[in-house]
């Protein structure tokens, strides 16, 4: 009997094999329904051939066939010898149109991929006889269109991805032949509002992924009928504020990602309408400065909560979590947080895990840290001290072990304290005080003539004490006094505003808000009358600062009473330099056109830098406007000398490129050289781009990376110059058609390293120089008295190798995502949260 089934196992492979078509492989494979129940399939698979025709000489019991990556624009009749076929993947081919990928009569049919192709509608009835279809993909695609009935006959879909598409609005219509949906992605398109009861139809809908659609407000219907909803994903979007109202329609909810929006703050009773609710995520936002008292009350249930790479928040209120009694998992990595308020961490009594690197925190208040012992920590020698000094830089628990004392005045962060703000009129800011005590301080601001903010009249008071300020003026310019105080002492610190321009500032593109916090950015000078170049410190740690810079497309200028000027094009780089400048280090190297950020590495701790960014346009001509006696039409980015004329053209600013393929370029920059009272450092800056392509198999959303730049500068310094810096920011003005803005940024201080921490590493420099001089001369020395002795070898001998003394840890200048020395340090972690627009399937 065994012989028998062998024979037999072998009798059907080998008529798999005669059928099977050239170059590809056929063979059974596991195969997993949508229901993950497990099945052995016929598969032939003719993935990356280059086809463009499917094979005609398959054979009739296939099951599954792969035929991604090929050139295939059409399919006939070809598919219609497969009765048995159950999956079907077309994915990354050049299908135009679904009636030309030959689906007719396909009945058994359980999954289908047309991701990646050039798709641009999907008319009525164009999947009707898939009637047994279970999961369809269309992502990726130009989908501009779909029309009313287009999903008609396909009343066992499980899951739909819609998403990466070009649908401006969703139509009720389409799901209403899908009443067994379970899971519905529809992201990364530009649908900028929903309309009331768009999903309504989908009453079995379980999971909902809204990433990327540019959203700022959603109605309260708008998830109208979604009764058994459970996971809801609303990442990168534009929402200013949780939207409650929306969410109290989802009773079931159990997975909320709000990660990657604007909101500011947290407040009473926002998630109040999701009792079930037990994974919820706010990480990335930027703009988030503090949690209210009662902002997660009504969630009896929540288990995990992400606060994680939230650069301004400082302040969680001691009442923020008491509707959260279940608490497992509080992650707030990467933020401002200086303290947690005393008793927040026992009153969770199921507190397990806590994560709070990356924040500034205090090791000179115990009762802040009541209930620690108990909890393990995430990533626990990366939980450092910031404060006080003699504990900067050492493991929290250690750093609390010698602790006292019963209070703790008001304290700031050592670093990232905004001092000069400088805005257009008109613009709404928001000024953060991050300041932390036990107990909790008080916080209130002083405004330019003394009067205490905010008032009736003006500025609103966020949770953690961040000010707003809406539609700023002349009036509003002056110094901000940020002053928070309690029983143990009181602590101020103070900020600059300064108010330029009083026309109005139109942008292309998202809005961009000009936020104290997290370092303080700088706003360019340029040939108009206003900022159109702001440079933001997006991270500072002890060896590296993360830079980048926004110039929104700024239209012309624009005097009161006068119409909008016409719309030019967007002017190009011609060239964009940064310069870096301490007293130990002074180069300049130029930055590829495109890029948006910029990480600076290897530099010294406790060190205070200035940073500018310079940018040139390349002419443009501007369009021809009739001239008035109250205009004059100006051809050139520079700016006309009438107070009445408007500019024809819009002023230089900075466009970012996106890319969508996988490239590669490098060319030479600058060469820069730096005097030292005993050494000279030359730097060479070199310059890429990097653009990353998503994986083949990627069937949800993913974003075209943005292209990078590298600039590599090589420095040898060896004791540190006494000489004051150079203040760029009082430079000559700019020529026109240039932007620049600078700032300045003070790196930290790691343990260990107090204000000598620079001369110290000068020295260790010094000495590892001498180091190498020693033994390259011992080994030059042997190889000389090696040829002496032996002069009868061959006289074309290579000579040894010399060592790049100028390359050893260099300076280094890397535009992109990454953040932090590159080498010898190592990765930095993945993201601690799930970006939940992209799925991926199972592979065999």
């Amino acid at each position: 009997m065994p012989l028998r089934a062998l024979l037999a196992v072998l009798l059907q492979a080998s008529r798999l094999l005669a059928s099977c078509p050239p170059q590809c492989v056929c063979e059974t494979r596991p195969w997993f329904t949508p229901q993950s129940v497990y099945h052995q399939a016929r598969t032939v698979d003719c993935n990356d051939l280059l086809l463009t025709r499917v094979p005609a000489d398959l054979a009739s019991d296939t099951q599954v066939l792969l035929l991604q990556s090929n050139k295939i624009s059409r399919l006939s009749g070809e598919l219609q010898r497969l009765p048995n076929l159950t999956e079907l993947d077309l994915s990354q081919n050049r299908l135009a149109s679904v009636r030309h990928a030959g689906l007719a009569n396909l009945s058994r049919l359980v999954t289908l991929y047309l991701e990646e192709n050039q798709l641009e509608e999907l008319p009525d009835g164009c999947l009707r006889g898939l009637t047994a279809l279970e999961e369809l993909y269309v992502n990726h695609n130009r989908l501009a269109a779909i029309a009313p009935s287009a999903f008609a006959g396909l009343a066992s879909l499980l899951r739909l991805h819609l998403n990466a598409n070009r649908l401006r609005a969703i139509d009720r219509r389409w799901f209403v032949p899908l009443p067994r949906l379970e899971i519905l992605m529809i992201g990364e398109n530009p649908i900028a509002r929903l309309a009331a009861g768009s999903f309504q139809p989908l009453g079995r809908l379980h999971s909902l992924v809204l990433a990327g659609l540019g959203l700022r407000e959603l109605p309260a219907d708008a998830f109208q009928g979604l009764a058994e909803l459970e996971s809801l994903s609303l990442f990168e979007n534009r929402l200013g504020q949780v939207p409650t109202a929306a969410l109290s329609r989802l009773p079931l909810l159990k997975f909320l990602d709000l990660n990657k929006n604007p909101i500011g703050e947290l407040r009473a009773g926002d998630f109040r309408g999701t009792p079930r609710l037990e994974e919820l995520s706010l990480s990335g936002l930027e703009e988030l400065t503090g949690v209210a008292e009662g902002a997660f009350d009504g969630l009896p249930q929540l288990a995990k909560l992400e606060l994680n790479n939230n650069p301004r928040l400082s302040s969680l209120h001691p009442a923020a979590l008491r509707g959260a009694p279940a608490l497992r998992s509080l992650l707030a990595a990467n933020g401002a947080l200086g303290l947690l308020p005393e008793g927040l961490l026992a009153s969770l009594p199921g507190l397990a895990m806590l994560s709070l690197h990356g924040n500034p925190l205090r090791c000179d208040c115990p009762a802040a840290w009541l209930g620690l012992a108990r909890l393990a920590l995430v990533e626990p020698r990366a939980t450092l001290c910031a404060a006080p000094p003699d504990t900067a830089g050492r493991p929290l628990r250690e750093g609390l072990a010698g602790s006292g004392g019963q209070g703790c005045p008001p304290a700031f962060p050592p670093q990232g304290w905004l001092e000069k703000l400088k805005v257009a009129a008109g613009e709404s800011i928001t000024l953060s005080c991050p300041a932390s005590a036990e107990p909790p301080p008080e916080i209130y601001w002083l405004g330019p003539s003394g009067e205490r903010l905010p008032s009736v009249r003006r500025g609103r008071q966020r949770a953690g004490g961040a000010l707003e300020l809406a539609g700023v003026g002349l009036a509003d310019a002056g110094q901000y006094t940020c002053v928070a105080w309690n029983g143990a002492g009181s602590a101020s610190r103070t900020l600059v505003l300064e108010v330029v321009g009083g026309g109005r500032w139109r942008e292309r593109g998202p809005e961009v808000e000009a936020a104290g916090g997290g370092g303080g950015p700088g706003w360019g000078a340029g040939d108009g009358e206003g900022p159109a170049l702001l440079v933001l410190v997006k991270k500072v740690q002890s060896h590296f600062v993360v830079v980048e810079w926004v110039g929104g497309e700024v239209l012309p200028w624009d005097p009161p009473g006068a119409s909008p000027a016409p719309q030019a094009s967007t002017p190009r780089w011609a060239s964009a330099t940064m310069h870096i400048h301490s007293p130990h280090l002074s180069y300049t190297a130029q930055v590829r056109p495109g890029s948006r950020q910029v990480n600076l590495t290897h530099l010294q701790p406790a060190t205070r830098y200035e940073i500018c960014l310079t940018v040139v346009a390349m002419a443009t001509p501007a369009p021809a406007t009739t001239a008035s006696p109250l205009a004059t039409a100006a051809s050139s980015p520079a700016t006309t000398a009438s107070p009445l004329a408007t500019a024809a053209s819009s002023p230089v600013t900075a466009t970012s490129t996106m890319a969508t393929a996988s490239s590669r370029a490098r060319a030479p920059a600058s060469l820069a050289t730096a005097s030292f009272p005993t050494a000279t450092a030359t730097s060479l800056a070199t310059v890429s781009s990097m653009a990353a392509g998503e994986s083949p198999r990627a069937t949800a959303s993913s974003i075209a990376t943005t292209a990078s730049s590298l600039a590599t500068v090589s420095a040898v310094t060896k004791a540190a110059s006494s000489r004051a810096p150079r203040d760029f920011s009082r430079a000559s003005a700019p020529a026109p058609g240039t932007q620049r803005a600078c700032l300045n940024v003070t790196t930290a201080g790691p343990a260990g390293h107090g204000v000598g921490g620079a001369a110290l590493a000068a020295v260790s420099g010094s000495l590892l120089a001498g180091l190498c001089a020693v033994v390259l001369a011992r080994y030059a020395s042997r190889r000389l008295r090696e040829l002496g002795c032996r002069h009868a070898l061959k006289p074309c001998r290579q000579p040894p190798a010399a060592l790049p003394l100028g390359e050893i840890y260099p300076p280094l200048i890397s535009l992109g995502e990454a953040e932090g020395d590159p080498s010898p340090l190592p990765a930095p972690p993945a993201s601690p949260y799930i970006d939940t627009s992209q799925t991926y399937a199972w592979q065999p």
